[in-house]
């Protein structure tokens, strides 16, 4: 069993890696196709959309080492509890930008630290509940 603040590193790494790759996709849509430009929050929903499916794969396996096979109840409680997240996210994100006139980027930075804390609290305590139990 790997204890709490063990967990809690590893799933600090997995999000590294996923903010990584959340960035980088953002960046690509966001200043390499035309449509995303002006439409930054779809931008940001697509990304945070790919980095989901990742995440959950690493933080099952190797944060929470989680062994249970329902992967199907597990995987959508995982959706449902990132959909609380990207709320967060896309709602610092919107008024970053347009109600204090932050630069994009920036306003997308200030949302990672509430929303990997959010999001650790309720995978463990919902996706991977069985685990947080032993």
């Amino acid at each position: 069993m790997v204890s709490l603040s063990h967990s809690f590193v590893r799933y600090c790494i997995i999000g590294a890696g996923n903010t990584v790759l959340d960035f980088a996709l953002y960046t690509v849509l966001t200043r390499g196709v035309v449509f995303f430009h002006e439409h930054y929050l779809a931008a940001n929903s697509c990304s945070f959309v790919v980095v989901v499916t990742w995440s959950f794969f690493w933080n099952k396996r190797w944060s929470f080492k989680d062994q249970s096979t329902n992967h199907t109840v597990q995987y959508t409680k995982f959706v449902a509890v990132t959909l609380g997240g990207i709320i967060i996210a896309q709602t610092v994100l919107y008024v970053g930008v347009e109600v204090f006139s932050v630069q994009d980027l920036i306003a997308k930075a200030i949302a990672g630290p509430v929303v990997l804390f959010w999001n650790f609290t309720m995978y463990r305590l919902c996706a991977f509940r069985a685990y947080a139990e032993r």
